[in-house]
């Protein structure tokens, strides 16, 4: 049997190939958080794109329905094209009042309040404007939203 030295007992024979390996594990846990990292990020800034499309949604949806309500009351009774109008001809219309109370809670109406005209052909035009608070174009602008219709009135003259 061969004697070994205390000398060679304290020293470990290491290969060069497994000196370069070592912390590597290390690394590629690192490198797998990184990549989960920018994942969840994605994820989280998706979610919010998502969110502010539906308040988009939200707002047209809501101004299409007071377009659609005001039209109906106009087209039911033509003495009311006058008071959505805001024109002289109107005593007072409990509906168009309440109308533009509901135009006033969407946001930025102050701003940008609806308009709506009527000619002396019947025709009437309605816009109905918004704009999200924080919501700005490339020049640091408010982006103002609109939806708009004129219609003929079907009533034979």
């Amino acid at each position: 049997m061969r004697q070994l030295s205390m000398r060679q007992l304290g020293t470990r024979q290491i290969s060069p190939q497994a000196n370069t390996q070592r912390g590597s594990a290390m690394i590629e846990g690192l490198i797998a958080m990184l990549i989960f990292s920018f994942g969840l990020l994605g994820t989280a800034a998706f979610q919010l794109i998502m969110i502010k499309q539906t308040a988009h949604v939200h707002y047209r949806l809501e101004a299409s329905n007071l377009l659609s309500t005001a039209l109906g009351d106009i087209e039911a009774d033509a003495s009311q094209q006058a008071c959505y109008a805001r024109t002289a001809g109107c005593a007072s219309s409990l509906q168009a009042d309440a109308w533009y109370a509901r135009i006033a809670t969407l946001p930025g109406a102050a701003t940008y309040p609806a308009t709506v005209t009527a000619d002396a052909n019947g025709v009437t035009s309605i816009k109905i404007y918004w704009s999200l608070p924080k919501e700005k174009d490339r020049l640091g602008n408010p982006v103002v939203h609109n939806v708009a219709t004129s219609v003929a009135s079907l009533k034979a003259s």
